[in-house]
């Protein structure tokens, strides 16, 4: 069990976070701070970049990137609980379509693979073509191009596109309105600018068509009611085996770090584990870290290409075991760019 504990207050937590801010060049974030089931800060920080005086809040929209994932995989596990799909069913049984994969073991990975990143697929394949780089099930390797294979698997059962189901199944459940798949001009009106490395200022690029693995935009208000659902299973979207399977270990990545279905994960050897993921769409970078035992938790959304060092150093000032997230996965991934600076 893990709670964070903050010996300077609220009012300390905000202006450690401000100092944090100015030192990594971030213009603007939105973080929200959960201790053992309490919600002690939800606030935006600093400026959206749309015009003098317009402040980042809960409710300004940020492109959530790969925190799109674990919604995604919400929806899988929730559509395998209605009888729509079986999660350990090849997903090629459920496509009528060419050959999508030079090398045949494509058709043996499933949905578990998929969610869990052990189906063996390249992150993105860019001007190549698609490749497996081992048999499905038995390593790791994070990849968008699963995501968007299941998608299309899930389009084709549904006879919609996704972000139609998402918004059906998942957002309006839980009254997320803030949330869509695809760009819409409500969105655009809430959405905060964007920030380079430099501090340049961009208008972000819609995002037109939904994709699994990245195009979800959503509020810090909007994002938190979703992660409550694991702190407090009550409120959750899943039944309770579907939200006991999205959150068990499916693969190793690392040592005493895993990928459940949708999650990373921080393991513990008396089996309380806590859960993260991060986003990345350049310009916009956000993290998200709970302890459903501890009931402690962790967002941040920023509208900088400098957000996970600021990510990596709240994490770290404030000791939550997230910080492993970091130092065992994220900076060797980013080749340690994502240390805090002074």
């Amino acid at each position: 069990m893990y709670c964070i504990v903050y010996e300077f207050g609220v009012l300390g937590m905000e202006d450690d976070i401000r100092r944090i801010m100015l030192a990594s060049r971030v213009p603007g974030a939105a973080l929200y701070v959960v201790d053992q089931g309490q919600v002690v800060l939800e606030r935006g920080f600093g400026e959206t970049g749309k015009g003098t005086g317009d402040l980042v809040t809960t409710r300004t929209v940020f492109e959530a990137a790969s925190l799109t994932k674990p919604i995604f995989a919400c929806l899988v596990l929730k559509l395998s609980a209605n009888g729509l799909l079986d999660l350990d069913r090849p997903i090629a049984d459920y496509l009528q379509e060419n050959e999508i994969c030079a090398d045949q073991r494509y058709k043996r990975i499933t949905p578990r693979h998929v969610l869990c990143h052990s189906g063996g697929f390249q992150n993105w394949r860019r001007e190549e073509p698609l490749k497996i780089h081992f048999t499905p099930g038995t390593a790791f390797k994070y990849s968008g191009e699963g995501y968007v294979y299941l998608q299309r698997a899930l389009e084709s059962l549904t006879g919609e596109p996704l972000e139609r189901t998402v918004k059906r199944s998942v957002l309006d459940p839980l009254a997320l309105t803030d949330s869509s798949m695809i760009w819409s001009t409500a969105v655009g009106t809430m959405l905060s600018n964007s920030f380079s490395e430099n501090g340049d200022c961009k208008e972000p690029q819609p995002l037109g068509e939904a994709n699994a693995a990245y195009s979800l935009y959503t509020s810090l208000q909007d994002y938190a009611h979703f992660v409550m659902g694991f702190l407090n299973p009550v409120n959750s979207l899943l039944k309770p085996e579907s939200l006991l399977g999205m959150l068990t270990p499916q693969v190793s990545v690392a040592t005493h770090l895993g990928w459940s279905l949708g999650w990373g994960v921080i393991e513990s050897s008396t089996q309380q584990h806590s859960f993260w993921h991060w986003g990345d769409n350049g310009n916009f970078k956000s993290f998200v870290w709970f302890d459903p035992v501890g009931r402690s938790a962790l967002l941040m959304f920023t509208n900088s290409a400098n957000g996970l060092i600021m990510a990596h150093a709240v994490a770290r000032h404030m000791g939550i075991e997230g910080s492993k997230a970091f130092s065992d996965f994220l900076c060797p991934l980013y080749q340690s760019q994502l240390l805090p600076r002074k």
